[in-house]
């Protein structure tokens, strides 16, 4: 049970409530060195996008044609998103999804460092590859 001001002297318990923790302060260059490295780590994901308007100027198609498309390709690419959303909701709870998560939380423990680590090694190769020839 969560005691607060109120409850406590309902119940005659003078108590004081535990001290309110405050937020951590971060300095201005903190916070811009964070923002610079979540935009580096989000632009990866921008670059299909940046692909795309791309091609579109290409055609030099009306500017209602190229919303169009935009609007298309924004669709596409959410609707994964949306439908796991929605699913995982209209899911959550039940045995298949309490299993799953377990598999996932097990397998994602060993899965991941491989693969990563499968990633880093062929980056590395491509990289002084490339260099080297």
């Amino acid at each position: 049970m969560v005691k607060t001001r109120l409850s406590s002297r309902a119940g005659g318990d003078q108590t004081e409530p535990e001290a309110v923790k405050t937020p951590a302060r971060l300095s201005p260059v903190s916070l811009f060195v964070m923002g610079t490295a979540f935009c580096f780590v989000e632009l990866t994901s921008a670059f299909p996008y940046f692909g795309f308007i791309a091609v579109l100027a290409q055609y030099r198609l009306a500017f209602p044609c190229v919303l169009l498309f935009i609007l298309i390709y924004n669709f596409i690419y959410i609707l994964p998103l949306i439908l796991l959303y929605f699913g995982y909701n209209r899911l959550q709870g039940t045995k298949a999804i309490k299993k799953l998560e377990s598999l996932l939380g097990t397998v994602s423990s060993y899965l991941l460092p491989a693969v990563m680590a499968l990633t880093g090694a062929l980056l590395i190769y491509v990289g002084a590859s490339s260099l080297l020839w």
